[in-house]
């Protein structure tokens, strides 16, 4: 998985999440649920009224033999 095949699951599965808590097929639904947060595998992603993404990146910083969590 690519980085960008990687974005793009989590854009579906965002769309999934906010059209199961809709319950219809209604876009303009469904894109009011999508606002807010959503917890996904690479941490949280939040949507604001805006359209903005907002997603924390760490990078990993070697640490002798262990990868130590820095924020970007």
């Amino acid at each position: 998985m690519s980085s960008l095949s990687e974005s793009v699951s989590e854009a579906l599965q965002i769309w999934w999440f906010a059209a199961r808590r809709v319950g219809a097929n209604d876009p303009k639904r469904i894109i009011e649920e999508m606002r807010g947060v959503f917890e996904l595998p690479r941490g949280s992603v939040t949507l604001d009224a805006s359209g903005r993404v907002g997603q924390r990146i760490y990078v990993p910083e070697a640490a002798g033999t262990t990868l130590e969590r820095q924020p970007l």
